[in-house]
């Protein structure tokens, strides 16, 4: 990957529901402002027509969304960083309180020491798909506790016919998303192309192409090394010394490596090359766990190929 230039301003913010706190960096100059449109264009106005600025913030369940477009329609670069590796940060500088103000000035700082390469590019039907595609989680999510609750040996016959209604009533819903779904990415002539020739690869389904589409732009473009770090599929390192340590994969995109995970449960039964493959990693000793995730692993390298050359110009 290319290295950008480094900007010669930096822009720290913290996103709440109702604010955002700033903390522009060389000026070290802090303030806060509602979150709404007209606030935001109003930043734009106090950050400058110079764009030569990176702004930081954290992924923060979608809240940051509006500010990032705003921002990264305006010109200026934005990066979404994950609040782990942000809070990581902040504890090797050793600052351990953690308010809005300080949080803003940390991101501030992240973004001057490491200069952060992801880019966030707005894209309004990707946007759409996720929304749909959370809300779906968040409802299968509810039927699964409805369901639960169900027990005809501890629940009132009252509750009970509450609870089938209710229920049948998260299915449908379900049922009208699936649909959404369904019809957003026909409606897309480069993610019909692409969920058709995925599909083709066995072990993989709708969820599992929703979730690349979703949660992984950069399926088609990158490296396979780079991709399976940033699904979380990429083993690390525990070495010091003489001393080897176990590998294991940490991080990642958590819905993304829960998807190809599941896909990798199908593909060890029913994909011939990756049953073989999971069977030679068996038969090697590793245990069933490591041996999915290297299934998930090769699978996605076979679908970054697909990808690649589905989306290759003709």
């Amino acid at each position: 990957m290319t290295a950008l230039p480094v900007p010669n301003r930096f822009v720290g913010i913290d996103v709440a529901k109702a604010h955002l706190d700033i903390h522009l960096l060389p000026k070290r100059r802090s303030w806060r402002i509602e979150y709404t449109p007209a606030a935001l264009q109003k930043l734009l106005k106090d950050l400058g027509e110079d764009t030569s600025v990176l702004v930081v913030m954290e992924a923060t369940g979608g809240y940051e969304r509006l500010c990032a477009d705003t921002l990264a329609n305006a010109g200026y670069a934005v990066a979404v960083v994950n609040p782990r590796q942000a809070r990581r940060f902040a504890g090797a500088l050793g600052t351990l309180a953690k308010t809005d103000r300080i949080d803003a000035a940390m991101l501030a700082q992240y973004g001057a020491a490491l200069n952060p390469q992801n880019r966030h590019k707005p894209d309004a039907e990707r946007n759409t798909l996720t929304a749909l595609m959370v809300r779906r989680r968040q409802l299968v999510a509810m039927a699964a506790m409805e369901k639960q609750r169900a027990d005809p040996k501890h629940i009132d016959d009252h509750a009970r016919q509450s609870i089938a209604r209710v229920g049948a009533f998260l299915d449908s819903e379900i049922a009208d998303l699936d649909a959404q779904i369904t019809n957003t990415i026909a409606q897309h002539p480069a993610w019909r192309v692409l969920s058709s020739a995925l599909q083709k690869v066995k072990g993989v389904g709708p969820r599992t192409t929703v979730a690349l589409l979703t949660q992984m732009p950069e399926l088609g473009t990158l490296g396979r090394r780079q991709l399976a770090a940033l699904a979380g599929l990429a083993p690390v390192n525990r070495d010091s010394g003489t001393s080897r340590g176990r590998r294991f994969t940490q991080g990642g995109r958590t819905n993304l490596k829960t998807a190809l995970y599941m896909a990798a449960l199908s593909a060890a039964r029913h994909n011939p090359d990756l049953k073989t493959f999971y069977a030679k990693l068996k038969e090697a000793g590793k245990p069933a766990k490591v041996a999915l995730i290297a299934v998930a692993r090769k699978l996605l390298i076979i679908l970054n190929a697909i990808a690649r050359n589905t989306l290759k110009p003709a």
